[in-house]
């Protein structure tokens, strides 16, 4: 499912411009009718997509040159995971060798009622050594797998009332290799 906003928009846009071309909203089924390697496959594919010079010269296209993306993973309509935050994509230079990396996962409820036994499994990029940096429920969450390449972010299975959230930051420092 993919949704959009055209039109510029301030909403939680970095403070430099606050404006850009399009709000994107990337809506990914994670439910149990998607299995682990339909669901990876879906990543990779937005992230070939945001490499493609045809998506990055249309990006570069527009008055401000540049575009907003949420990416939201979904296993139904009481319980949405946001996995990557509003970020700004001007170009394909997103993160140089060297520089810290990292994102914010928050679980929410946005259901009427109260959500048990809710957990989060979600593969983390290979390659740099992850680390969870903070969020105000970092204890409910672990990195875990046997290699670099096989590393996935878990959150303990826990019940959260109507309303509520879990959140947690993980930061990677990258190398000249990457």
């Amino acid at each position: 499912m993919l949704l959009s906003l055209v039109g510029s928009t301030a909403a939680q846009r970095p403070a430099a411009s606050p404006y850009v071309d399009l709000a994107l909203v990337l809506a990914v089924d994670a439910s149990g009718s998607v299995d682990q390697v339909r669901f990876e496959l879906q990543k990779q594919g937005y992230v070939a997509a945001f490499r493609h010079p045809r998506v990055l010269n249309a990006i570069q296209s527009g008055p401000t040159q540049s575009i907003a993306v949420i990416m939201m993973q979904w296993t139904g309509p009481a319980l949405q995971v946001i996995a990557v935050p509003w970020t700004r994509i001007s170009d394909a230079a997103s993160v140089n060798a060297g520089d810290p990396l990292g994102f914010t996962v928050t679980i929410s409820n946005t259901g009427q009622s109260t959500a048990t036994g809710v957990s989060l499994s979600d593969a983390l990029p290979a390659g740099p050594t992850w680390s969870i940096d903070g969020g105000a429920d970092q204890a409910s969450f672990t990195i875990t797998g046997s290699s670099p390449q096989q590393l996935e972010l878990v959150g303990q299975p826990t019940t959260l009332a109507a309303g509520a959230s879990k959140t947690v930051h993980i930061t990677a420092q990258t190398s000249a290799q990457e």
